[in-house]
């Protein structure tokens, strides 16, 4: 079972493609006395770094930094004080090559990276109280399914992601974080999927401890046209996770309960 998860959530989703920003392309361009500074200056401009979002600001759109986009946004009242919160998710408005862990390999990537920021609403304008910049998964992350990106959610004071995507065996992924002490903590994460002949559902409630497992396989017999269970399979255990996993630095795929990844 570990070795099909690990195939859906490594096998199909990233690929690396090389950088047209090598030195001796940019060797060859411009002024040849300036060659040594048009180098530094151009790496300076092809490197990607994530934004650092400042706070406070008084409107939403403040906090979008110069070259980037809303891609969604959803609002809510988390901390009950009658005042609207944000939960958003940003990304850059072109294509940018980068570095990017996916799950526990780092993968070349030419896409658009994205960032979820959560605000809290104030008397003068807005606050911020999470910058997550690994959470949601890319564009070019869900294999021959497209863009992953399913959603946000939220109720209460929690904030939940759905990513699915695949080929040949499909995958879905969900995770939810709810707000304590100051920070929003993983609180509850699913993943599910499976292809023509089988089918997985895991999740764990890291609140309870409770982690739930079910598989089933079936294959078709032609000769009798027919399909027979070749294995089904349910169970569940209480499975402690000692320490909080905070929103701001969870990357999808890197959350290892019981030899499976969320």
């Amino acid at each position: 079972m570990y070795f099909s998860l690990s195939f859906l959530a490594f096998g199909c989703l990233s690929k690396t493609e090389k950088s047209s920003n090598s030195k001796d392309s940019l060797v060859n361009k411009g002024d040849q006395s300036n060659s040594y500074k048009d180098i530094v200056d151009t790496l300076k401009e092809a490197s990607f770094s994530y934004p650092i979002i400042e706070s406070p600001k008084e409107d939403l759109i403040e906090f979008i930094p110069t070259g980037w986009v809303i891609l969604d946004s959803v609002s809510f009242d988390y901390d009950n004080d009658s005042l609207i919160d944000y939960v958003v998710i940003i990304e850059t408005i072109k294509n940018v090559e980068y570095s990017k862990m996916w799950g526990t390999t780092e993968s070349e990537m030419n896409d658009k990276p994205r960032v979820l920021f959560v605000l809290n609403g104030t008397k003068n304008g807005f606050s911020l109280t999470c910058q997550a910049n690994e959470l949601i998964l890319t564009s070019d992350q869900g294999g021959m399914m497209g863009d992953p990106y399913q959603g946000i959610s939220v109720s209460d004071n929690r904030i939940c992601t759905s990513f699915w995507g695949g080929s040949g065996e499909k995958w879905n992924l969900s995770h939810c974080f709810d707000y304590q002490e100051n920070n929003w903590v993983l609180s509850y994460t699913e993943t599910s999927g499976g292809n023509a002949e089988l089918m997985y559902r895991m999740s764990y409630d890291l609140k309870t401890g409770k982690y739930f497992y079910e598989y089933l396989e079936e294959k078709h017999l032609e000769s009798e046209d027919s399909t027979k269970i070749v294995k089904d399979e349910k169970y569940s255990k209480q499975i402690c996770v000692e320490n909080d996993i905070l929103m701001d630095s969870f990357r999808p795929w890197t959350l290892e309960i019981d030899s499976v990844f969320f």
